[in-house]
């Protein structure tokens, strides 16, 4: 099944559920080939508007390209929007958790250059992640896949590239922007509310590395 083509040999959500942070996620299977698909869905009536939306918009950007989570198909019901993408195994935290929260320094170099290449991919279609965390990176399901690392989750992407005059420029910062992300591994400017830019996913992806061979010197603060 190519990325994005669409497919609607899957069934419908199921009973099995899996973790996410936006709306629901099941685990389908397509009745056809037997593949196997994580589906996100979301209902029509959300507030504040359809995190789904964007990421399928994200993921159409991002197929064929590597260490990036794949759109196979979405779509929409009455009562609730879903899309169908890459089934990965483990996340990065839980993995962490298995290690006893320490990797060697080998797996820190080698991780470290996966994310850094996923955010390159991600960053070159005009979108910044904002939320890099060990919960929304995860390695793939089987084969070579399962020793490398997965970027997915942009439910609370921004585009950073828009057209003006028919030339692509970078968006001007915003004044007084809403805090999005995680706090923990958020960059110093993003906790003050700044706009957030390549550089403060940079500076997430510094903070899930260092995590790695230590606590954060913050880990154990819950004041935002």
């Amino acid at each position: 099944m190519a990325a994005g083509t669409p497919n609607n040999n899957f069934d419908e959500p199921g009973p099995v559920e899996l973790p996410g942070g936006c709306g629901a996620v099941y685990l389908v299977e397509d009745t056809k080939s037997k593949a196997r698909a994580a589906l996100k869905a979301e209902s029509n009536f959300v507030a504040g508007g359809s995190v789904l939306k964007l990421e399928v918009q994200v993921l159409k950007r991002l197929a064929g390209r590597k260490y990036v989570a794949q759109l196979i198909t979405s779509g929409k019901k009455e009562k609730y929007c879903y899309m169908v993408m890459t089934l990965f195994g483990h996340s990065l935290a839980r993995l962490f958790k298995f290690c006893k929260r320490e990797f060697t320094p080998s797996t820190q170099v080698r991780l470290g250059l996966q994310m850094l290449y996923g955010l390159k991919q991600l960053h070159e279609v005009g979108y910044v992640h904002r939320d890099l965390k060990p919960a929304n990176l995860a390695i793939g399901k089987k084969g070579k896949s399962t020793r490398v690392v997965h970027l997915l989750d942009f439910g609370l992407s921004r585009e950073y590239i828009i057209k003006v005059d028919g030339k692509a420029e970078i968006r001007k910062p915003r004044e007084n922007t809403l805090f999005r992300g995680t706090t923990k591994y958020c960059s110093a400017s993003a906790n003050h509310r700044g706009e957030q830019g390549r550089v403060d996913d940079l500076w997430s992806m510094v903070y899930v590395l260092a995590e790695m061979r230590g606590p954060l010197p913050w880990d154990q603060i819950r004041d935002k």
